[in-house]
């Protein structure tokens, strides 16, 4: 039962400091958490190679050198910005767990499962996952063959009508898709927020469609680009469509 038992444990690291790795280490014995820690990640350079397995910028190697199942950022010590970059960079056959800094935490709560409850903060882009990505396009091709079959109607409630023929064409070719990110307003920035995340087609419509709202301030913005990429559904898109629909000649 105990060879069993080891091939149900993932192997795990984390990625923090010295003070927070040991943080952390008591929340998964308090969380009663079954994993194979494997060792500590430095967020800097290596100080002493005793208490780290590498450096931040070894944590692909890491990962294939200690067959790694799961990663644990300390979000004290990495900027988010770096932990998405290292989400997409590592791919979605992985487990993420982001755990805050203590005073940002729920560890102060006096609940008995409250270890548990950080310890269950997942990160990760569906919008990554093959299925998903697949389901996405096959949405894409059908919407536009029932706006072909169905131009006119659509050709009434649509505003840029020469827009909507030609989106229609660039999302069967593949140029384009339905919903996509919305655009960073700082034009210097956007190519670099929206690296962080999986990459997908430039979008006609995109979440902001839906919220009927003109102006957003880029970390509203970068915030819900992350969470249409880490909750990406179907049913997503649908909504953003329907909501947006007068918007579908959108030639930006």
């Amino acid at each position: 039962s105990d060879v069993y038992k080891r091939q149900e444990q993932s192997n795990l690291v984390i990625v923090g400091s010295k003070n927070e790795s040991d943080r952390v280490m008591n929340l998964l014995v308090q969380a009663r958490v079954n994993t194979n820690l494997i060792g500590t990640v430095s967020p800097q350079g290596i100080d002493d190679s005793k208490i780290y397995l590498s450096s931040l910028e070894q944590l692909d190697e890491v990962v294939h050198i200690y067959k790694i199942h799961e990663i644990i950022f300390c979000s004290k010590d990495i900027p988010a910005q770096n932990i998405m970059q290292w989400m997409t960079r590592l791919g979605t056959d992985l487990d993420y767990k982001i755990v805050p800094e203590e005073s940002l935490s729920i560890i102060g709560s006096s609940s008995k499962n409250s270890a548990g409850e950080l310890y269950t903060i997942d990160i990760r882009f569906r919008i990554a996952d093959y299925m998903n990505r697949r389901n996405k396009r096959m949405l894409d091709l059908l919407l536009s063959v029932l706006f072909i079959i169905l131009f006119l109607p659509f050709f009434i409630v649509v505003k840029n009508k020469i827009g909507f023929a030609g989106n229609i064409f660039n999302v069967l070719f593949g140029n384009k898709s339905w919903v996509g990110y919305i655009l960073n307003n700082n034009n210097a920035n956007e190519h670099k927020t929206l690296e962080n995340l999986p990459n997908i087609r430039p979008g006609v419509l995109s979440p902001l469609d839906a919220l009927k709202l003109d102006q957003l301030n880029n970390p509203t913005i970068d915030r819900l680009n992350f969470l249409y990429a880490k909750d990406y559904e179907v049913s997503n898109d649908l909504d953003i469509i329907w909501k947006g629909i007068r918007n579908l000649g959108n030639s930006k």
